[in-house]
């Protein structure tokens, strides 16, 4: 909400488009920290239930509670499937926020130019305006006093008037300098503020950039992480065939299953 000393954003103006871009990045920063978050809960969670599937295994010379251990094993493989749902979830909106980020940058980069169009048409226009201006106030004051002149002709000399005619002439150019002055001035200021907005622009499409190269790393870290569970979990079946816990077509099927779950 904003404040009495905020000024609220027109919708649709660049700065509206800047302050979308902000909040955009702050939603991917979010999302990043809420699925940190959620990862140590799993992780937690995952690290009890290899404590209790240690326990159902117990030591040497011990009856194994095959049965416990399968549901503990089942519980184990949910818990890292849900997470890896959750880290696919999150991947997805990271990538529609990217996507956004990108069309609103190019939005703004798009008002930039529009702004800069209208701006140098409306300084042309004034331009031309203050030049109108100047000339018929000049002709509008030399016909005064020629007007004047022609009335006070006997008492005064032709030299007189050229004189008066002269610095009639002499200010309405100097008043058209100022015009064109003042002019140039407030179109220097338009192009100062394209240049800063084209100097954001550009920040932003650097920090696109990184957005990417962290998404494409991530990436990569979990096919890491699913190459390393499928390993654990293969060696897992293979250690419980060998064992004669399970029997050999036991021990295909569920490494069919396993395969087809670290697949999706």
């Amino acid at each position: 909400v904003a404040t009495v000393d905020q000024k609220v954003a027109e919708p649709g103006s660049p700065e509206s488009l800047k302050n979308s871009v902000s909040d955009i990045k702050d939603d991917i920063a979010e999302a990043k920290q809420k699925l940190a978050a959620r990862d140590a809960a799993t992780a937690t969670k995952v690290e009890g239930l290899k404590k209790s599937l240690a326990e159902a295994k117990g030591a040497d010379g011990q009856k194994v509670d095959e049965q416990r251990i399968a549901t503990i094993e089942a519980q184990i493989a949910a818990q890292e499937k849900a997470a890896e749902a959750d880290r696919q979830a999150t991947a997805n909106l990271l990538k529609a926020l990217s996507l956004r980020n990108e069309e609103l940058i190019r939005l703004n980069s798009n008002s930039i130019a529009i702004a800069k169009e209208e701006a140098t048409k409306e300084i042309e226009a004034q331009k031309a305006q203050a030049a109108k201006e100047a000339e018929e106030k000049v002709k509008a004051d030399a016909a005064k006093q020629l007007a004047e002149a022609q009335k006070s002709a006997e008492e005064r000399t032709k030299a007189e008037l050229a004189k008066q005619l002269a610095d009639a002439q002499k200010t309405a150019e100097q008043e058209k300098e100022l015009a064109k002055a003042e002019a140039d001035k407030q179109l220097a200021s338009v192009q100062r503020v394209v240049e800063e907005q084209k100097a954001v622009a550009a920040k932003a499409d650097e920090q696109r950039v990184a957005a990417e190269q962290q998404r494409a790393a991530a990436e990569l870290e979990a096919k890491k992480r699913a190459y390393a569970e499928f390993n654990s979990r293969y060696a897992l079946l293979e250690s419980r065939r060998r064992n004669k816990l399970i029997t050999e077509d036991e021990f295909k099927e569920q490494l069919t299953a396993l395969r087809k779950e670290l697949t999706k």
